[in-house]
């Protein structure tokens, strides 16, 4: 079966779910009558919370690449044409109390899918690809959760969903120094209403299937007293290179942001990564402002320094420089317009041309997102 009919299959199957096809109770009720039956169904679906979203772009690059590539974008990667960025279908159900349990499952599909599944360093995650996240929640206590399979990695201050971040394009920290997901068990306790930890234990980096012997183990804490400020704190380390099970690959993660003002929200995100078997280092640093102006327009100003000294993470020996300003335009409830201008500089010359490589690279892109 194609990629195509494969999403129409589990679209269908998810719509039926949805709608109470064939659903059984979610607990076995002493009443077996169909009205009691219909009850604890009828419950079942109130539980579940569904979302979506279709993202299509246009991007423009100065460049005019022969390609029509976007040098290091992640995604949004395609110029010169109207493309899909991401479409996707959510279902989830959140554990709200002590031994209650819960799954998330997420179907996606265009340039988004393309990319995820081209970064498994073992290329077998065929089946689930279209499938991110996806896993299973338990409480054994109102404070403790813990997930099983499929999830987005925790580390960044960005994610794959374009509508849950500020700016459209994502940044360099996102695609070069830190995974997209994992897949494995993850622990997560909330200690107060401000305090958080987890604990996770996965596969490796992008991968279903494990590249080697070994495992990926990461930790967090993070702490929001106020809207004055939050701050969270990651550490990633595992081996991840194919057949290596004795150099590990490590990623710190620190993220602080605050909302000074009702109208303006604040961001930065430190990584810092180290490869033992590549002998190779990496850190960056983005900054993220957010200016809302009224109840339709928002502008978030994006900078962003990366260093990849050994070239390990971009191909090439170099320092990267991006500057980004986003515009949004909420046209109603749930149709935005997202215009975006990115600029990039690298040490070395790196951007085609039709005639070779530059050192810099200048986009606009236009996007309209539906999301319920």
């Amino acid at each position: 079966m194609s990629k195509r009919g494969i999403f129409v299959v589990v679209a269908c199957l998810l719509f039926l779910l949805r709608s109470g096809v064939g659903q059984s109770p979610a607990t076995a009720a002493p009443d077996t009558s169909p009205a009691a039956e219909n009850d604890s169904s009828s419950d079942f679906q109130d539980s579940l919370q569904w979302s979506g979203a279709v993202d299509v772009y246009y991007s423009w690059n100065n460049n005019q690449p022969l390609t029509q590539q976007n040098q290091l974008y992640n995604f949004d990667d395609r110029s010169g044409g109207l493309d899909l960025n991401m479409a996707e279908l959510e279902v989830q159900r959140i554990p709200s109390k002590a031994l209650d349990w819960g799954f998330n499952a997420e179907l996606i599909s265009g340039n988004v899918l393309t990319l995820i599944r081209a970064s498994d360093p073992t290329r077998n995650d065929v089946a689930l690809s279209a499938l991110l996240p996806l896993y299973v929640s338990f409480k054994p206590t109102s404070w403790l959760q813990l997930d099983a399979g499929k999830f987005q990695s925790p580390l960044g201050a960005e994610v794959i969903e374009t509508q849950k971040n500020w700016n459209y394009s994502r940044s360099l920290l996102f695609g070069l120094a830190a995974p997209y997901f994992h897949t494995g068990l993850r622990v997560t306790a909330t200690l107060s209403p401000s305090l958080k930890a987890f604990g996770m234990v996965a596969q490796g980096w992008n991968n279903v299937k494990d590249n080697n012997r070994g495992k990926t183990f990461a930790a967090g804490v993070s702490w929001a007293p106020s809207r004055y400020f939050n701050i969270a704190q990651n550490v990633l380390s595992g081996p991840e290179t194919t057949g290596d099970s004795a150099h590990f690959r490590t990623v710190t993660d620190t993220i602080v942001g605050s909302s000074p003002l009702r109208w303006l929200d604040l961001n930065s995100n430190y990584d810092w990564g180290e490869d033992r078997l590549a002998h190779a280092r990496w850190q960056g640093v983005a900054l993220y402002a957010r200016m809302h102006a009224g109840k339709k327009w928002a502008f978030s100003p994006r900078v962003e320094w990366y260093s990849d000294p050994q070239g390990f993470t971009t191909g090439a020996v170099q320092t990267l420089r991006e500057a980004t300003f986003t515009a949004d335009y909420q046209i109603f409830g749930v149709l935005l317009l997202r215009l975006e201008t990115r600029s990039d500089w690298s040490s070395q010359a790196v951007y085609q041309k039709p005639v070779g490589l530059v050192n810099t690279q200048t986009t606009g892109t236009g996007a309209l997102i539906f999301s319920f």
